[in-house]
């Protein structure tokens, strides 16, 4: 009987459609509906987020290295196997630490970089994996889009050849789904913030990706007056004390991913956002 029992357990978990995740818990294994866009969640100040559609996954950046182990569970906890394009803004530890794991564990199409590099083991790392998995940079040198069904996305590289800060070297990128927009500015700082304002004109947004992990910056809030965002997210403990004065006075929605990962849903008829964040989060705005 016990037997019978295991064999039957079996067959209802098959013809279910069902499959386990990394946990052991039982996952969905239906078709991915609408748009997701998880900011995975960051014990130090890092960004690793996943733009996931039905039609492509679409990776910004991969944290510190030392989340890297984290951060294949979480992908592969979402059933993510491939990706159309991973988007590594500037070359950070911060930014690049978990590339190697990404492109070693997962199919990479497309791998778009900035024209920045730094002397790392980071960078050693990532560049070693680029050369096993064969891989060909793409580093834009203008503006270029992509589409994939519903969801479009536009990169805006860097213009200048040469910054005095790493971070201003990000690559930024902006997606649209359904007539949301989000739009995520890497470690943009003074010199590529007066870019974003002057060069592009990349209007309101829905979700924004606060630029250097939410950190007060010259001209920050500038960007945020232009990008008028409904929800802002920090990937850090905090905003900056400024840049939490001005989301406060624009009424930003603030998340942070230091108290979980944050899931951005876009439902694909309405265009209706809803949002998790794992604990519930005030940004560290009081």
């Amino acid at each position: 009987m016990i037997r019978l029992a295991a064999v039957t357990a079996a067959v209802l978990l098959l013809l279910c459609g069902c499959k386990k995740d990394p946990s052991g818990q039982t996952a969905d294994a239906g078709p991915v509906t609408g748009l997701n866009v998880f900011f995975f969640e960051t014990r130090d100040d890092s960004d690793a987020i996943l733009i996931s559609s039905p039609e492509a996954n679409i990776m910004i950046d991969t944290g510190l290295y030392l989340e890297a182990p984290k951060l294949m569970d979480s992908l592969a906890e979402k059933h993510v196997e491939h990706l159309d394009i991973l988007v590594l803004t500037h070359p950070d530890k911060d930014h690049i630490g978990g590339a190697q794991s990404v492109l070693n564990g997962l199919q990479v199409d497309r791998l778009i970089m900035s024209r920045a590099t730094k002397n790392s083991e980071e960078q050693a790392l990532l560049s070693s994996a680029m050369d096993r998995e064969g891989l060909t940079v793409d580093i834009p040198t203008e503006t270029e889009t992509f589409e994939f069904g519903d969801l479009k996305l536009t990169v805006y590289p860097a213009w200048q050849e040469d910054y005095d800060k790493t971070n201003d070297y990000s690559v930024a990128v902006l997606a649209e789904y359904a007539g949301r927009r989000f739009f995520f500015p890497g470690d943009a700082e003074k010199e590529r913030v007066t870019e974003l304002l002057g060069e592009y004109d990349i209007g309101d947004v829905d979700v924004y990706k606060l630029p250097h992990h939410g950190r007060d910056g010259k001209k920050a809030d500038k960007l945020l007056e232009r990008l008028k965002p409904e929800y802002c997210v920090v990937t850090a403990a905090a905003p900056g004390e400024k840049t939490s004065a001005k989301l406060k006075e624009l009424g930003c929605a603030v998340y942070s991913t230091f108290d979980g990962e944050i899931r951005v849903m876009v439902d694909p008829e309405t265009g209706d956002i809803k949002i998790e964040n794992k604990s519930e989060t005030d940004g560290g705005i009081k």
